[in-house]
């Protein structure tokens, strides 16, 4: 990568690294080292979990001073929003990282330079870069400004029901049954709160709550496709 690219890229972002080996490393995807392995001898994988961690910690937080009065299954829910592939692709994509991408030429030649989920990986992992680099200091401010601005879109836009959907397809793809079950429904009728189980093939994946049946049963579709994709890794 390009000295001027590098230098480009941070003053967009608007931090400079210290060690600008992190943010170089930060956008090596593991195609390129299958290929160069010599040149590259690591990915960006390692940063990608540490960043993954860091940003669930601050979403977290951010999510729980400053919405007091949401209960537990609610907050999950604002959390599953916030910390998904696409809104990772989408912050990546503005702060240019499709160009900067370093990629094998298979990956390359498939598209991969426009991929939701190498871009939202490669977001994660100049977020874990910035952490180990200057520590919070940058980092927490910098993407709970982020968290501010889209939360009203995310609110907005139906993620809910993308988690069921995604669910749906995958249940479908691997020729499964899954079936949701409310445990509890409790509260005033002002102010419900539901908790619901999805099982996979009689299997009890996840639990979810929320404000009502639908926000539960997504909670629960998160959590179950997070359990997934644990299991393949």
């Amino acid at each position: 990568m390009k000295a001027d690219e590098l230098e480009k890229f941070q003053e967009k972002l608007g931090y400079h690294f210290h060690n600008s080996s992190l943010l170089e490393l930060a956008m090596v995807h593991r195609s390129l080292i299958n290929e160069a392995p010599e040149r590259y001898p690591e990915s960006n994988e390692r940063l990608e979990f540490l960043g993954d961690a860091v940003l669930e910690l601050i979403t977290t937080d951010h999510f729980f001073r400053h919405h007091p009065e949401d209960p537990e299954g609610e907050l999950s829910r604002k959390r599953a929003l916030a910390v998904c592939e696409a809104s990772f692709a989408r912050l990546g994509r503005n702060i240019g990282l499709s160009e900067l991408l370093q990629l094998g030429h298979g990956e390359e030649m498939q598209g991969g330079r426009e991929k939701p989920s190498l871009l939202a990986d490669a977001f994660e992992a100049v977020c874990g870069a910035i952490y180990l680099d200057g520590g919070m200091d940058f980092l927490w401010p910098w993407f709970t400004d982020k968290l501010d601005a889209m939360h009203d879109k995310l609110e907005a836009s139906s993620v809910d029901t993308d988690a069921k959907s995604a669910l749906h397809r995958y249940i479908l793809h691997n020729g499964l049954e899954q079936r949701y079950i409310v445990l509890e429904e409790s509260g005033p009728s002002h102010a419900r709160h539901f908790r619901v189980a999805v099982e996979i093939d009689g299997e009890r994946m996840a639990e979810g709550a929320g404000t009502s049946k639908k926000r539960a049963e997504a909670d629960a579709a998160h959590k179950a496709l997070l359990h997934l994709k644990k299991q393949q890794k």
